[in-house]
């Protein structure tokens, strides 16, 4: 089973927030951890009015070099 931290509605941008917390360095998996759960809301959640879903991940700490292979 999977579980996302926070989980918010914006009612002014109308869209899911997701919010994953890491306490340790980050590492790939967990980018693709968040995408997985944004993409969840977008196909069984989110309604057809309502904007694309946003994530954000938090972390302790960080490689650039992760981040930019990883991020489209």
């Amino acid at each position: 089973e999977f579980y996302i931290d926070l989980v918010f509605y914006n009612r002014l941008l109308q869209c899911f927030v997701l919010i994953e917390i890491k306490t340790d360095k980050l590492a790939h998996q967990d980018i693709g951890q968040l995408q997985m759960y944004v993409n969840y809301y977008e196909r069984v959640e989110k309604q057809e009015h309502e904007n694309p879903s946003i994530g954000i991940l938090l972390c302790a700490d960080k490689n650039d070099a992760v981040v930019k292979i990883t991020l489209p």
